[in-house]
C-alpha cells in the first residue's frame, strides 16, 4: 500500500494500542488502509454476533435495568450502580475486541439499559410521590410538620403494629359544654367550636404535639410518639399552659357576647404505653394503649372537684427542669388502688409570689396532719379569695379531712 503519513492530520486512534507505524495509540491512515486491503484479500471477517446473540444481549441488559428499578436501594444508589454497569459494559467490549474477540454491539444495548431503567425509575418515582402526597394530606391535620417529613422519609412506620415508650398524654375537655350544646344555636354552636379547634390544634402542632383525637370538644394529644422527643414533658406542660392561656381569652371573649362557654380542664400524665397503627388492612388508627392514658384522662376530670384547670403527674413534674410547679395533693383516682402526686404548673413570676410562698407552708402542715393547716388555709382564703386551690383545701379542712391524700371518686 503506498500512501502519505501526514503527521499532522491522517492520524487515527484505533483498539490496538500499538501497531506496525503505530504512535501513542493511533496509526497512520495510509497503515489502516493496508490492513483493510490485507484483510480482503486474504478472505478475513472480523467475528460478529449473529442477530438471535445481538437480541439476547439487548433482552439481558434490559431485564437487568427493569431490575435495578425495583431492588430495595435509595434512587441514587440504583441509578450508580446501573452508570457502572454500562461503563464495565462498554470498557470489556473494547477489552475484548482488542484481543481478538467478538464485536459486542454497544450502542443499541446501552438505550436498552437506559430505557427501561428511566422508564421503571420514573414509574416508581411517581408512586412514591403519590405515597408522600397521601401522607402529608393524611396527617398534615393532626401532627407537626417535622414529624410529618419524618414519617414521609421512612413509611414503614406506618405498619401495622406497635411499639413500648414513653410517652406523654395530654387531655382536655370543656366544662359544662353539654348544657352549652343545648342553650345554644346549632350554626353558633358549630362556629364556637370550629374556632375553638382550630386554635387549640395549632397551639399543639406549634409545641410538636400529636393529635390521636378529636371527641367532641376534647383534644387527645400524644408526646414522644411517633417521633422521638427528649424534651416530651416539658413541651406536654408548656403546651398545657398555652392552651389555658388561650382557652381563658376565648371564653372571657365569648362571655362579652352572651355566652356561657366553660372552663378548659386540662390533665398531663408521662408513662408507658403500647403506640402504633391498630385496626386492619382497609382502616387503622395510630393511638396508644395503657395505664398512662388512663391516668391522663384521669387527671383532667379530677380538675373538677379540685377546682384547678391543669393537673399534672409526678411523673412528668420530675422531667420538667425548667418549669416551675406548686403541688395539689395525692390523688387516689377512680380504679386506682394507690395515689400519685399531682401538680399545678406555674409561670415564673407565680413561682416567685407571696402567694406561693404561703401556698407551701400551708400545704406541708396540711401534709404533716397538723391541726394548725385548717386555720392556715382559712387565712390564705381570705387573702386570696380568687384561688380555687385554696379554697378547695380549705373546705375539706374544715369538713374534717386530714392530710394531703385526695379521693377522687368519679372519673
Amino acid at each position: 500500500m503506498i500512501g502519505a503519513d501526514l503527521l499532522l492530520s491522517d492520524r487515527h486512534r484505533t483498539p490496538f494500542a500499538a501497531g506496525a507505524g503505530s504512535k501513542a495509540g493511533s496509526m497512520p491512515g495510509v497503515v489502516i488502509h493496508a490492513h483493510a486491503l490485507a484483510q480482503l484479500l486474504e478472505g478475513r471477517r472480523g467475528h460478529r454476533l449473529d442477530a438471535w446473540e445481538d437480541g439476547f444481549i439487548i433482552f439481558l441488559l434490559s431485564a437487568i435495568g427493569m431490575m435495578l428499578t425495583v431492588i430495595n436501594a435509595p434512587v441514587g444508589v440504583r441509578s450508580s450502580v446501573g452508570a457502572v454497569l454500562v461503563v464495565a459494559g462498554w470498557i470489556g467490549g473494547f477489552f475484548l475486541y482488542q484481543q481478538g474477540g467478538p464485536l459486542l454491539p454497544l450502542v443499541m444495548p446501552t438505550i436498552a439499559f437506559a430505557t427501561s431503567a428511566g422508564v421503571g425509575t420514573a414509574h416508581l418515582w411517581r408512586q412514591e410521590w403519590i405515597q408522600k402526597r397521601f401522607i402529608r394530606d393524611a396527617f398534615s391535620r393532626y401532627l407537626a410538620p417535622a414529624v410529618i417529613e419524618q414519617l414521609v422519609a421512612d413509611p414503614a412506620r406506618l405498619a401495622l403494629g406497635g411499639e413500648k415508650r414513653e410517652v406523654t398524654f395530654l387531655f382536655t375537655d370543656i366544662a359544662g359544654f353539654t348544657s352549652l350544646t343545648e342553650q345554644t344555636e346549632p350554626t353558633v354552636l358549630v362556629q364556637l367550636l370550629n374556632e375553638y379547634l382550630d386554635e387549640t390544634c395549632n397551639i399543639v402542632l406549634r409545641h410538636g404535639g400529636t393529635i390521636d383525637k378529636i371527641v367532641g370538644d376534647a383534644l387527645h394529644v400524644m408526646f414522644n410518639a411517633p417521633s422521638d422527643q427528649r424534651d416530651h414533658a416539658e413541651r406536654g406542660v408548656t403546651c398545657a399552659m398555652d392552651l389555658d392561656a388561650f382557652c381563658q381569652s376565648y371564653r372571657l371573649r365569648q362571655a362579652t357576647c352572651g355566652i356561657e362557654f366553660g372552663e378548659t380542664r386540662i390533665g398531663v400524665n408521662t408513662g408507658l404505653a403500647v403506640v402504633g397503627n391498630f385496626g386492619g388492612d382497609n382502616r387503622f388508627d395510630y393511638t396508644a394503649h395503657g395505664d398512662a392514658v388512663n391516668t391522663a384522662a384521669r387527671l383532667e376530670s379530677a380538675n373538677r372537684l379540685l377546682g384547678t384547670r391543669i393537673c399534672a403527674s409526678r411523673t412528668t413534674v420530675e422531667k420538667c427542669e425548667h418549669l416551675r410547679f406548686r403541688p395539689v395533693g395525692r390523688l387516689l383516682l377512680a380504679g386506682k388502688t394507690e395515689g400519685i402526686d399531682v401538680f399545678e404548673p406555674l409561670s415564673e413570676a407565680e413561682a416567685a409570689s407571696e402567694k406561693t410562698a404561703d401556698y407551701m407552708i400551708a400545704y406541708r402542715l396540711m401534709k404533716q396532719g397538723d391541726r394548725e393547716a385548717a386555720n392556715a388555709f382559712r387565712s390564705l382564703t381570705n387573702k386570696y379569695p380568687d384561688d380555687t386551690l385554696i379554697a378547695f383545701h380549705t373546705r375539706r379542712l374544715a369538713a374534717g379531712e386530714g392530710g394531703n391524700t385526695i379521693v377522687v371518686e368519679k372519673k
